[in-house]
């Protein structure tokens, strides 16, 4: 089991990232969504043993040196992130990056799951529309800021993927705007089910939990990635 800790919102408040640091050692990854990512740097030694991936905020002065969106990979899993939800939503539009489909790995496919991560509004949001898991951990601010209160989210997925025989999936998808639907439905009555099916015999996809906190370590609530 990998586990990737996620904040964002920092805004210079040492302390309440000092507490969450701390209690997530066992993190080897750390997203941080911006405001301010160089916070960071007054506690490397609880960060030496994690991989580090940032954006910066919407008024540093190097937010558009970095063109405000950082995507990469963590195993299996993609990732882009950015500050603003606005540069996400850009990049959710553009089909030829679209995620809804397979990609083999090994004897298998391995169903592509994409993280659309922001910050900013200091609340905590979590929807999965297709492949894309959309994700705002909230804010590490002050202990409570715009009626909510501070905390964060850690990404949980196991490496080793389940299985599944005989899963069929729309080989054709109609994309608008954020969302995917077969592009063909074979009405009859009431009912209707797509009409191409693809058949892959080995379909695999990660077990992925997304688990919300508060500043104290209190679950908040963990969502299924599907």
């Amino acid at each position: 089991m990998s586990k990737i800790l996620i904040i964002s919102d920092t805004h210079r408040n040492h302390d309440l990232l000092k507490i969450v640091l701390e209690r997530n050692q066992d993190c080897e990854y750390l997203i941080h969504l911006g405001d301010e990512p160089d916070d960071l740097e007054f506690y490397p030694e609880l960060i030496e043993n994690m991989q580090v991936f940032f954006v910066y905020g919407l008024y540093h002065e190097r937010f558009l040196e970095q063109n405000a969106v950082n995507c990469f990979n963590i195993g299996e899993l993609e990732f882009c992130i950015s500050h603003s939800e606005k540069k996400l939503r850009q990049i959710a539009n553009d089909k030829s990056q679209m995620t809804n489909s397979t990609k083999p790995i090994g004897d298998c496919h391995y169903e592509r799951v994409r993280f659309l991560c922001f910050g900013h509004t200091h609340h905590s949001y979590f929807k999965q529309i297709g492949g894309d898991v959309w994700l705002n951990p909230g804010h590490l601010k002050l202990p409570k800021d715009r009626d909510e209160i501070a905390g964060y989210a850690v990404v949980e997925f196991n490496d080793d993927k389940d299985c599944r025989q005989d899963v069929c999936v729309p080989s054709q998808l109609d994309c608008r705007q954020d969302v995917c639907v077969p592009s063909q439905l074979d009405c009859g009555q009431d009912v209707c089910v797509p009409s191409q099916l693809d058949y892959r015999q080995d379909v695999c996809v990660p077990s992925i939990q997304v688990k919300f906190y508060d500043f104290n370590g209190n679950i908040i609530k963990s969502e299924a990635v599907k």
